[in-house]
């Protein structure tokens, strides 16, 4: 059995890692579920950027393993060329993938909502592209909250802005917000009961979620035994 009554997923690229920093130092030694990101870096040295995270928060950081149970607490980190996923109770699966980034943000997201429902929280943070679009539209159909970096302040507006056009986020938050957000949304233990909406961005929004919530279930996830 897993440690973990609810999981933070969270999907970020270009300018994520520097935001994934600033909420989790934000966030206390304590805090009462586990956070699993893939982060699109590259070649770069996955401990390394481990080692980095660790240093600017309170919470343990590691390199995602295969098999590991989620424990709160804890940030684990995707290893380049591999999709992380996560399967029931509560236990990473990472298997690699041709793709150095492809759409692991949103197997990732997609996995998390078969295995904890509506105790996930879907977070997209700064980052090129569309990947956790998809896998958002997954949460909500799950009854999970969905989370996003508010685009005037990434440093790459792309995820933040097609997971807003696509999937309609409970939440467009500021750094600060979403630390907060973390906290009673992880409390509530449910996310089928919101505190009151914080201010969106004004955005044009295309209802594209139905869409991308079929297109991620075609995805290829590792959601066996």
């Amino acid at each position: 059995m897993t440690d973990a009554t609810s999981v933070i997923v969270v999907g970020a690229s270009l300018g994520g890692l520097d935001a994934l920093s600033r909420i989790a130092h934000l966030l206390k030694p304590d805090f009462p579920a586990p956070i699993v990101a893939v982060m699109h870096t590259g070649s770069q040295d996955p401990q390394r950027i481990a080692d980095r995270l660790g240093s600017r928060c309170q919470l343990r950081v590691t390199c995602a393993q295969d098999g590991e149970r989620l424990i709160p607490g804890t940030i684990y980190l995707s290893m380049p060329s591999h999709r992380l996923t996560v399967v029931p109770p509560g236990t990473l699966r990472q298997t690699p993938t041709a793709a150095v980034n492809g759409s692991t943000a949103d197997a990732l997201f997609l996995s998390a909502a078969r295995a904890f429902g509506d105790r996930v929280i879907g977070v997209v943070l700064s980052g090129a592209g569309a990947d956790g679009t998809a896998g958002m539209a997954a949460i909500h159909q799950a009854g999970g909250v969905g989370i996003v970096q508010r685009p005037d302040e990434a440093e790459s507006t792309g995820m933040p802005t097609s997971a807003i056009q696509g999937d309609h986020p409970d939440y467009t938050a500021s750094i600060e917000k979403i630390a907060e957000l973390h906290s009673t949304q992880v409390q509530r233990g449910s996310a089928k009961a919101r505190p009151a909406a914080l201010p969106r961005v004004d955005l044009q929004k295309v209802d594209t979620g139905g869409a991308q919530a079929a297109a991620v279930l075609k995805l290829p996830t590792d959601l066996g035994a």
